[in-house]
């Protein structure tokens, strides 16, 4: 076990996983104390591991940032497409209302005509 002192010390340098995992491979040696130097060491790797974990997590960042990027532009792209599909129906829309118009007024004169017959409005 390591003495108290030196496991209060480590515990300020790391974080409470990165000490309960130092304490953990040194206490796996034979019982025996670790020296300062392999203390040292095990310091030195840990902080390599985490320049390394840092490096990486930064580079998938970026990826990310990228892919988020070309998923953006592939939204604006459906989006332009929609906005133009959505003219179109419009449209026609349009076109179904003047047609229907015309059908309407068609169907008034003709209701009228038959009207103005039956009440002898026109003298035919």
């Amino acid at each position: 076990m390591l003495l108290f002192d030196t496991g209060k010390k480590l515990e300020k340098a790391f974080t409470k996983e990165q000490f309960d995992a130092l304490v953990e491979v040194l206490e796996k040696r034979d019982g025996s104390l670790a020296t300062s130097q392999e203390v040292s060491d095990v310091k030195t790797n840990l902080k390599g591991d985490i320049t390394s974990v840092k490096t990486e997590l930064r580079e998938t960042e970026l990826r990310l940032q990228k892919e988020i990027e070309v998923v953006r532009g592939e939204i604006k792209n459906t989006e332009m497409r929609l906005l133009k599909e959505i003219e179109v129906v419009r449209g026609e829309i349009k076109g179904t209302e003047i047609r229907l118009l015309k059908w309407q007024i068609g169907g008034w004169v003709a209701l009228a005509a038959i009207m103005a017959k039956g009440f002898g409005w026109l003298g035919f």
